[in-house]
């Protein structure tokens, strides 16, 4: 009976943590989407000042890396390093967005953003997802809370079952029937 219990209570604690990585991942998916937005305008304003000069965005970031002053080649350097974030950015956001609901946990993995994540996760809440998806993750969880239990108990049975046959065998080793 009690070992029932610790069964229910560790698979329902399981299943609720399980039932966070699809809302973990559309939490970070929102905080990405505005990264990638937040990038795109930027990128957009960068456009413009190297059409305004005649020139392709990256002409002008190569013109700016080349130039005689330090702090020109810095921008150039810093607009560089921005359009192959928003690049990787970019990839990441149509992924997961493309990517079908049991798919998506692979695809966070896959484009795991370490700053992202922090973010996420200093403003995550706590939440039961109402979806097939949530629903699918905390059975999973279920499950794998329910295995550790047993597998967590397998040595003692197992010293259990020894020890109750020890105990038979010195129980009947003096005992002849006829």
């Amino acid at each position: 009976m009690i070992r029932r219990v610790i069964i229910l209570a560790v698979g329902g604690v399981f299943a609720l943590l399980a039932m966070q990585v699809p809302a973990f991942v559309q939490q970070y998916t929102q905080r990405l989407g505005g990264w990638h937005t937040a990038y795109a305008l930027e990128l957009d304003k960068l456009q413009k000042r190297a059409e305004n000069l005649g020139q392709s965005r990256d002409e002008y970031i190569a013109a700016l890396r080349v130039n005689k002053e330090p702090e020109a080649r810095q921008e150039g350097d810093h607009w560089a390093r921005q359009v192959v974030y928003f690049q990787a950015l970019d990839k990441a956001y149509k992924d997961l967005t493309g990517a079908a609901p049991w798919m998506r946990l692979v695809v966070f993995i896959e484009h795991y953003n370490s700053h992202l994540a922090e973010g996420t996760w200093a403003d995550y809440e706590l939440t039961t997802p109402a979806t097939v998806e949530g629903a699918a993750y905390g059975g999973a969880g279920f499950v794998v809370g329910w295995l550790l239990v047993i597998a967590g108990g397998m040595p003692y049975r197992i010293w259990q079952d020894r020890r109750q046959a020890a105990a038979g065998k010195k129980k009947f080793e003096g005992f002849d029937p006829l």
